[in-house]
């Protein structure tokens, strides 16, 4: 099984110029030239772009050919968050926040080949054409290793766990400790920080600060009952400040 999946569904990606020969081209039959999406039987370009007296074209595929460097580019964000990351450490962000996928019926964001919600149960029968759904389930729900990676997660994992990296062989290199994520659900506000003890502060646009939390590691702000408009959200400590705006 594998260790953890990531998104490879028709994912749209630059493609390399050098690797893109005629049968990728405009010069291919039916190819539209005016940068739409060209209807080549050959090819699964959606769009291009011209520069430098070159022709830049961007497809879209599926499979582990879009899954592993997204996950590249993923494990590439989280060590901007902390560039000690081993694989030991990028193995455990994953293990302790991969989602589960939705499986037995509950079905995902995209319809099936059959038209209805995706689900691991359909289309499982026997040799005698039995359904087979919940033996089916059984043996199949551990294919997806950890689960799907969550890149956000993973993030807010990293940031609250300063100790990771630690046991460097080359010697640790400096992360900042005022790096943060926010993400909203509703009316609250979570902030997840490497600086240890911070706090985060509201702030009006005409100056006033209408509310203060204070905490150590994550944060969490109710912004219910504040009126609508645009803020500043303030995370600082002695050491730094830093502030962002949202619409509330």
């Amino acid at each position: 099984m594998p260790t953890i999946t990531a998104p490879g569904y028709y994912v749209v990606s630059a493609r390399s110029r050098y690797n893109n020969n005629k049968n990728f081209t405009d010069d291919a039959p039916n190819a539209t030239v005016d940068g739409a999406q060209p209807k080549s039987k050959y090819n699964n370009n959606s769009a291009f772009a011209d520069f430098g007296g070159e022709r830049y074209w961007w497809f879209n595929t599926q499979g582990t050919s879009q899954a592993t460097p997204a996950f590249a580019g993923i494990c590439a964000l989280w060590l901007e968050a902390n560039p000690n990351l081993k694989y030991r450490d990028i193995y455990e962000v994953i293990q302790n926040t991969a989602s589960k996928p939705k499986m037995k019926g509950e079905g995902l964001p995209y319809g099936s080949k059959k038209g209805g919600p995706w689900d691991e149960t359909t289309g499982a029968f026997d040799k005698n054409k039995k359904a087979i759904g919940d033996e089916y389930y059984e043996q199949t729900k551990y294919r997806y290793g950890f689960g799907n990676v969550d890149a956000f997660e993973g993030l807010k994992y990293i940031l609250s766990h300063p100790e990771l990296g630690k046991e460097s062989e080359v010697g640790e290199i400096s992360v900042s400790k005022d790096q943060f994520v926010i993400s909203r659900h509703g009316d609250m506000l979570e902030i997840i920080s490497n600086a240890g003890e911070f706090n985060v502060s509201l702030v009006s646009m005409n100056g006033q600060t209408v509310k203060t939390v204070h905490g150590n590691s994550e944060v969490t702000v109710d912004t219910a009952g504040l009126a609508k408009g645009v803020y500043a959200v303030v995370v600082w400590n002695d050491n730094f400040r830093r502030s962002i705006k949202i619409i509330l």
